[in-house]
């Protein structure tokens, strides 16, 4: 998918320049070239090599089935979408149709606020869906309930979709099937070698502990 995008991005990118060419206004042919070749090419350099050329390394098997490069190359274009906003906003406006207005951006205190403003609220939107939203998909949570129960008796899990554990429940069920059938029931006290069925109290695993 992201070789696909990159790709297609890319694509985009020199449509951009093409469709300038061939609509004949000088201005608008202006405005690519400086974009390329004016004093912010770098920042066009950037975005379009993080972007477009960058993902065409997902064509190597290899390194498509990498987690740590994967991981690599996803900063890579992050850095390259924040550089298509530089220019599209920075490159557009610092060169317009007067040339006595021309000039190179310098950020005010204003802009430098507004930028760490974007992180905080981030981080805030974020903190507050992990607080009242679950982040482990509950489908994940259930089967992990369900596959450590430790050995506890079905019988003794309570409550709405039978989560919960009920030790006492659970002891007066052995002390019921003991005095029915007379079975010998050995605890951790009785029996060091912890053979046969264990006190249901002492037993561990389950997902209140």
């Amino acid at each position: 998918m992201v070789l696909l995008t990159g790709s297609l991005v890319g694509i985009a990118y020199l449509t951009e320049f093409f469709i300038a060419w061939w609509s004949g206004d000088p201005y608008e042919q202006f405005a690519f070239i400086n974009r390329v070749f004016g004093p912010y090419g770098w920042a066009w350099c950037f975005m379009f090599g993080c972007n477009a050329i960058v993902p065409q390394v997902f064509w190597v098997r290899k390194l498509r089935r990498n987690p740590a490069f994967i991981w690599v190359i996803s900063i890579f274009i992050n850095i390259g979408m924040w550089f298509e906003r530089f220019v599209i906003i920075v490159v557009a406006l610092h060169r317009d149709f007067l040339p006595s207005s021309w000039a190179m951006f310098s950020p005010t205190w204003v802009d430098i606020s507004i930028y760490v403003m974007t992180f905080g609220l981030f981080f805030t939107c974020f903190l507050l869906f992990a607080k009242y939203l679950p982040v482990i998909a509950i489908a994940e949570e259930k089967a992990i309930l369900k596959s450590t129960r430790g050995g506890k008796p079905e019988a003794a899990m309570v409550g709405r979709g039978k989560q919960d554990y009920d030790p006492q429940l659970a002891w007066n069920l052995v002390m019921a099937d003991k005095a029915a059938n007379g079975h010998k029931y050995a605890t951790h006290d009785s029996n060091p070698g912890n053979e046969g069925f264990t006190d249901p109290l002492e037993q561990g695993g389950g997902e209140n502990e």
